[in-house]
């Protein structure tokens, strides 16, 4: 009976470990996507920032002539 109680424990414990060691990769790894969704995003949106800055700028200042006095 005591065999089986310790198996019973050893499997309890186990499950329980593996439980804990999964949530704790599981909440990793969704910070590290999370994280990595982000940067790039960050990235891609300075990128993009600028690149659409600079659009509008090299545009108007076509449109407005060289002078910013045109404004």
């Amino acid at each position: 009976m005591e065999i089986i109680t310790h198996i019973v424990h050893v499997l309890h414990v186990r499950k329980l470990v593996g439980g804990i060691i999964h949530t704790v990769f599981a909440l990793h790894v969704k910070r590290w996507v999370a994280v990595t969704i982000h940067t790039v995003y960050v990235l891609f949106a300075k990128r993009w920032g600028e690149t659409i800055i600079h659009i509008v700028l090299v545009h108007n200042v076509k449109k407005w002539g060289s002078s910013p006095l045109n404004l």
